[in-house]
């Protein structure tokens, strides 16, 4: 379930330029990054 909810932002940021790029990297941390 939680690998899901990453894969539709990395999807999302992947699409956005790339100043939106920073959200991809932050997901692949998903250590604070509950609410993301």
């Amino acid at each position: 379930m939680y690998s899901q909810a990453q894969t539709s932002t990395v999807s999302a940021a992947r699409r956005l330029p790339t100043p939106n790029r920073h959200v991809h990297n932050h997901g692949h941390h998903r250590t604070q990054q509950k609410s993301g």
